[in-house]
């Protein structure tokens, strides 16, 4: 069962469990049958001291289902009021996009097709060329 989650998904959740641990032990709380509305406070708390985006919130969402349990079966993750603080987070902050901006290879290209023929190139600028084009195959388009 410990092998159900890779090592860096623990690596990830450890940077969660240890404050809710510690949390726990400042509040008096049992970290396993927490009330739902201490778990909550202890997300809002984290997520507002790190200035924490939905995705992270998210995976100490994660993180916390993995250790919390409910006599009614229902886990922490799936109860109703955690799901209306995420959908709320949601809103408030949606996540973005990974890249706020695209451009357009067509002009990289358009400028190194104005560098030829290769043979009357400078050797930087026939470097310059090849490194180019690998990146613009590559997906490396930094």
């Amino acid at each position: 069962m410990i092998q159900a989650r890779r090592q860096t998904t623990y690596k990830q959740y450890d940077s969660y469990l240890q404050p809710w641990y510690d949390y726990c032990v400042t509040h008096n709380v049992d970290p396993h049958f927490p009330l739902v509305s201490q778990a909550i406070n202890f997300m809002a708390n984290i997520r507002e001291s790190r200035q924490l985006g939905y995705n992270a919130v998210n995976t100490m969402r994660s993180a916390l289902s993995s250790v919390i349990f409910h006599p009614d079966g229902i886990p922490f993750g799936q109860r109703p009021e955690v799901k209306l603080y995420m959908k709320g987070i949601y809103n408030s902050n949606p996540p973005t996009p990974r890249y706020a901006q695209i451009w357009d290879p067509h002009t990289v290209l358009d400028f190194l097709r104005t560098w030829s023929p290769a043979t009357k190139l400078t050797l930087r600028q026939l470097t310059l060329k090849v490194v180019f084009l690998v990146l613009l195959v590559s997906g490396q388009r930094l």
